[in-house]
C-alpha cells in the first residue's frame, strides 16, 4: 500500500481535531494525530501513533502535514511537540518540516516548536475547504 491511497478523517470535538489515516478499505486504522488549539494563535500535536505494520510509507509525515495544514488554515502562530527523546525518527522528521527543538524538559522528553510563517502562513489548503466551510457556519 503507497501512502497516496490513503484515506484521512477529521473528527472535530471542541477545540482539538484528530487526523486518522485509514487503509484503501476503511478497515484498519493506520495511523492517527491530534491537533489541540489553545490560545494566543497556538497550538500542539498530541498523540502521534503509526500501526506497526505500515512502518516505512510516510504515515507519520502524511499526518503531521495534513495537521499543519490544517493549523495554517486557523492561522495558527506556533505549533508545538512533545516528544520522548527516543523517538529519534520522529525528531528527525519534525525538524525536516521546520521544527525546533527549543527545551527538554526531563532526561527522556524534548520539545519542539514550529513557527508556522516558515511553513508558508499564505499556502492555499487544498481539501479541507468543505469542511472549514462547514466550521464556519457552526
Amino acid at each position: 500500500m503507497k501512502s497516496k491511497e490513503l484515506k484521512l478523517i477529521i473528527s472535530i470535538p471542541s477545540y482539538s481535531i484528530t487526523f486518522q489515516a485509514m487503509d484503501e478499505n476503511d478497515r484498519i486504522p493506520m495511523g492517527y494525530i491530534s491537533l489541540k488549539f489553545d490560545k494566543d494563535k497556538k497550538a500542539h500535536l498530541m498523540a502521534l501513533i503509526r500501526h506497526p505494520e505500515f512502518k516505512g510509507l510516510g504515515i507519520c509525515r502524511h499526518l503531521i502535514e495534513e495537521a499543519l495544514r490544517f493549523a495554517n488554515a486557523y492561522r495558527i502562530e506556533e505549533v508545538d511537540c512533545g516528544v520522548y527523546k527516543t523517538r529519534v525518527g520522529i525528531i528527525r522528521l519534525l525538524k525536516e518540516l521546520g521544527f525546533e527543538e527549543i527545551e527538554s524538559d526531563s532526561v527522556n522528553h524534548t520539545k519542539l516548536l514550529l513557527k508556522m510563517y516558515k511553513y508558508g502562513i499564505n499556502d492555499i489548503i487544498k481539501g479541507h475547504e468543505k469542511t472549514l466551510d462547514a466550521l464556519a457556519r457552526k
